[in-house]
Protein backbone atom coordinates (compact mmCIF):
# COMPACT_ATOMS: atom_id res chain seq x y z
CA UNK A 1 0.00 0.00 0.00
CA UNK A 2 2.63 3.05 0.90
CA UNK A 3 4.26 2.01 -3.04
CA UNK A 4 1.30 3.10 -4.24
CA UNK A 5 0.77 6.15 -1.45
CA UNK A 6 1.09 9.80 -2.35
CA UNK A 7 4.40 11.90 -1.49
CA UNK A 8 5.70 12.13 1.02
CA UNK A 9 5.90 8.42 1.62
CA UNK A 10 7.30 7.15 4.99
CA UNK A 11 10.76 5.78 5.48
CA UNK A 12 11.03 2.30 6.27
CA UNK A 13 12.51 3.39 9.72
CA UNK A 14 9.53 5.32 10.05
CA UNK A 15 6.77 2.54 9.21
CA UNK A 16 8.82 0.11 11.74
CA UNK A 17 8.45 2.39 14.78
CA UNK A 18 4.90 3.08 13.43
CA UNK A 19 3.82 -0.14 13.40
CA UNK A 20 5.85 -1.05 17.11
CA UNK A 21 4.30 1.94 18.71
CA UNK A 22 0.60 1.07 17.46
CA UNK A 23 -1.87 0.70 20.38
CA UNK A 24 -4.27 -1.96 19.33
CA UNK A 25 -7.04 -2.27 21.57
CA UNK A 26 -8.68 -5.47 22.24
CA UNK A 27 -5.75 -7.47 20.66
CA UNK A 28 -4.01 -9.14 23.40
CA UNK A 29 -4.17 -6.14 25.62
CA UNK A 30 -3.76 -6.64 29.48
CA UNK A 31 -6.87 -4.91 31.13
CA UNK A 32 -5.73 -2.54 33.75
CA UNK A 33 -7.69 -1.72 37.08
CA UNK A 34 -11.52 -1.46 36.60
CA UNK A 35 -14.90 -3.19 37.87
CA UNK A 36 -14.01 -6.50 35.85
CA UNK A 37 -10.38 -6.99 36.69
CA UNK A 38 -12.04 -6.45 40.54
CA UNK A 39 -14.75 -8.66 40.38
CA UNK A 40 -11.32 -11.71 40.50
CA UNK A 41 -8.89 -11.93 42.87
CA UNK A 42 -6.11 -9.59 43.47
CA UNK A 43 -3.27 -10.49 41.43
CA UNK A 44 -5.20 -12.17 38.55
CA UNK A 45 -4.23 -10.89 34.98
CA UNK A 46 -7.09 -10.42 32.75
CA UNK A 47 -6.36 -10.30 28.97
CA UNK A 48 -8.45 -9.60 26.44
CA UNK A 49 -8.13 -10.25 22.34
CA UNK A 50 -11.21 -10.28 19.81
CA UNK A 51 -9.69 -12.61 17.65
CA UNK A 52 -12.48 -14.97 16.24
CA UNK A 53 -11.12 -17.10 13.47
CA UNK A 54 -8.91 -19.93 13.11
CA UNK A 55 -5.67 -17.72 12.06
CA UNK A 56 -6.53 -15.56 15.19
CA UNK A 57 -6.99 -18.63 17.42
CA UNK A 58 -3.31 -19.71 15.97
CA UNK A 59 -1.70 -16.45 17.01
CA UNK A 60 -3.62 -16.66 20.69
CA UNK A 61 -1.50 -20.31 20.20
CA UNK A 62 1.35 -18.96 20.06
CA UNK A 63 1.31 -16.43 22.61
CA UNK A 64 0.08 -18.15 24.89
CA UNK A 65 2.88 -20.84 24.42
CA UNK A 66 4.80 -20.47 27.65
CA UNK A 67 1.49 -19.21 29.66
CA UNK A 68 -0.01 -21.48 32.82
CA UNK A 69 -3.45 -22.48 31.35
CA UNK A 70 -6.38 -19.77 31.20
CA UNK A 71 -9.80 -19.77 32.62
CA UNK A 72 -11.54 -18.52 29.26
CA UNK A 73 -14.54 -16.10 29.01
CA UNK A 74 -15.94 -16.43 25.39
CA UNK A 75 -18.22 -15.46 22.74
CA UNK A 76 -18.34 -15.83 19.57
CA UNK A 77 -20.69 -14.02 16.53
CA UNK A 78 -23.12 -16.74 15.42
CA UNK A 79 -21.28 -16.91 11.58
CA UNK A 80 -17.95 -18.00 13.40
CA UNK A 81 -16.09 -21.15 13.25
CA UNK A 82 -16.22 -21.71 17.24
CA UNK A 83 -14.05 -25.10 16.97
CA UNK A 84 -11.43 -23.87 14.55
CA UNK A 85 -10.98 -20.48 16.41
CA UNK A 86 -10.50 -22.31 19.97
CA UNK A 87 -8.70 -25.45 18.78
CA UNK A 88 -5.29 -23.91 18.58
CA UNK A 89 -5.42 -23.23 21.87
CA UNK A 90 -7.98 -25.99 23.14
CA UNK A 91 -4.64 -27.46 25.74
CA UNK A 92 -4.13 -23.76 27.47
CA UNK A 93 -7.91 -23.86 28.54
CA UNK A 94 -8.26 -24.78 32.27
CA UNK A 95 -11.82 -23.45 32.03
CA UNK A 96 -14.34 -22.26 30.00
CA UNK A 97 -17.04 -19.73 30.67
CA UNK A 98 -19.37 -18.56 27.17
CA UNK A 99 -20.75 -15.37 27.41
CA UNK A 100 -23.75 -13.34 24.34
CA UNK A 101 -22.29 -10.71 22.93
CA UNK A 102 -24.86 -7.99 23.42
CA UNK A 103 -26.80 -6.81 20.47
CA UNK A 104 -25.44 -9.16 17.77
CA UNK A 105 -26.43 -12.94 16.40
CA UNK A 106 -23.98 -15.01 18.64
CA UNK A 107 -23.67 -18.51 19.14
CA UNK A 108 -25.47 -19.67 21.86
CA UNK A 109 -23.12 -20.12 25.27
CA UNK A 110 -25.05 -23.41 26.08
CA UNK A 111 -24.13 -24.85 22.15
CA UNK A 112 -20.13 -23.33 22.29
CA UNK A 113 -19.99 -25.24 26.35
CA UNK A 114 -20.97 -28.65 24.60
CA UNK A 115 -19.06 -27.95 21.43
CA UNK A 116 -15.73 -27.12 23.84
CA UNK A 117 -16.49 -30.22 26.12
CA UNK A 118 -17.29 -32.48 22.91
CA UNK A 119 -14.95 -31.42 20.44
CA UNK A 120 -12.02 -30.11 22.78
CA UNK A 121 -12.28 -32.43 25.46
CA UNK A 122 -12.33 -29.38 27.63
CA UNK A 123 -14.43 -30.52 30.97
CA UNK A 124 -15.12 -27.80 32.80
CA UNK A 125 -17.37 -25.38 30.92
CA UNK A 126 -19.95 -22.69 31.75
CA UNK A 127 -22.70 -20.70 30.13
CA UNK A 128 -22.63 -17.59 31.50
CA UNK A 129 -25.56 -14.35 31.42
CA UNK A 130 -22.58 -11.94 30.53
CA UNK A 131 -18.80 -11.62 30.81
CA UNK A 132 -19.10 -10.19 35.01
CA UNK A 133 -21.44 -13.11 35.10
CA UNK A 134 -18.07 -15.09 34.08
CA UNK A 135 -15.76 -13.64 36.35
CA UNK A 136 -17.78 -13.78 39.33
CA UNK A 137 -18.05 -17.41 38.23
CA UNK A 138 -14.69 -18.08 38.13
CA UNK A 139 -13.79 -16.05 41.34
CA UNK A 140 -15.93 -18.56 43.08
CA UNK A 141 -15.28 -21.40 41.09
CA UNK A 142 -11.79 -22.02 40.50
CA UNK A 143 -8.62 -21.68 41.89
CA UNK A 144 -6.49 -18.56 40.80
CA UNK A 145 -5.53 -17.73 37.82
CA UNK A 146 -5.25 -15.58 34.87
CA UNK A 147 -8.32 -14.67 32.26
CA UNK A 148 -8.37 -14.28 28.76
CA UNK A 149 -11.59 -12.82 27.35
CA UNK A 150 -11.65 -13.58 23.93
CA UNK A 151 -13.79 -14.64 20.49
CA UNK A 152 -15.61 -10.94 19.15
CA UNK A 153 -14.17 -7.49 18.66
CA UNK A 154 -17.71 -6.94 19.45
CA UNK A 155 -16.85 -8.49 22.92
CA UNK A 156 -13.67 -7.08 23.17
CA UNK A 157 -15.67 -3.31 23.24
CA UNK A 158 -18.08 -4.16 25.36
CA UNK A 159 -15.11 -5.55 27.64
CA UNK A 160 -13.44 -1.80 27.33
CA UNK A 161 -16.63 -0.15 28.41
CA UNK A 162 -17.48 -1.88 31.13
CA UNK A 163 -13.87 -1.80 32.54
CA UNK A 164 -13.54 1.56 32.13
CA UNK A 165 -11.21 1.51 29.21
CA UNK A 166 -12.92 2.59 25.94
CA UNK A 167 -9.63 4.20 23.85
CA UNK A 168 -9.74 7.49 22.77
Amino acid sequence: MLSIAPHPRPSETEVVEGVAAALWPGRMQKLGDGPLTRLLPAGATVWLDGGHNPDAGAALARALADEAPLHIVCGLLRNKDAIGFLRPFASRIASFQAVPIPGHEHHDPKDLCHWVQRELGVIDAQPCADVEDALRHIAVHRARGDVLICGSLYLAGVVLERNGEVPV
